[in-house]
């Protein structure tokens, strides 16, 4: 008895290659949609990034001119003005006189034309301060932090004050005196 040829897997031909072509579709959308997934996390990393400000050359000037002046915190700029809605970046810059490294806090706290309060490091009323708040320096050395500045659009025209303290680590002793900036939103 001669035996034919094996029976193939597939009944025919064109089921194997309809087989083989849904198989490419599939793995080429699954390529796509993990692709985009990737991208999508690194737009909201990328994203969060963007919203810190760097310490601008005329602010570490603004800073250094306060140190020689014999300041241990410095705010610069001291003023400025910026449209609702608006972004705008300030530093705040420290000066250790300490025989050991430290990290020190940043405090920033605001109150508006009306007396409200505006923000502690996040989000109230219509305004938004990012900064990071710990800043860690070495023994008799500086650095400096920046503060993103976003009032939002609802937000009153006037000037808004905002009091920078910084704390050392023991999170009690204030490290020199609070020092004021006044941000003018139009």
């Amino acid at each position: 008895m001669r035996r034919g040829s094996p029976r193939p897997f597939f009944p025919s031909s064109r089921a194997g290659v309809e087989l083989a072509i849904n198989t490419v579709v599939v793995l080429i959308l699954g390529i796509i949609i993990v692709g985009g997934g990737i991208a999508m996390v690194w737009n909201l990393v990328e994203g969060g990034t963007d919203l810190v400000a760097d310490v601008t050359d005329a602010q570490t000037r603004d800073i250094e001119e306060r140190f020689a002046d014999g300041q241990l915190v410095a705010t610069a700029p001291q003023s400025m003005e910026i449209r609702a809605g608006d972004r705008g970046s300030a530093a705040v810059g420290v000066r250790s006189i300490l025989s050991a490294q430290e990290t020190f806090t940043l405090n920033i706290a605001g109150t508006g034309p009306d007396g409200q309060p505006v923000t502690s490091n996040g989000q109230v009323g219509s305004w938004k301060l990012i900064y990071f708040p710990d800043l860690t320096v070495d023994a008799q050395k500086r650095a400096a932090a920046a503060i993103t500045i976003i009032p939002y659009k609802d937000a009153d025209a006037g000037i808004y004050t905002f009091i920078v303290t910084v704390t050392r680590a023991d999170g009690t002793t204030i490290y020199d005196s609070a020092r004021i900036f006044t941000v003018r939103v139009r």
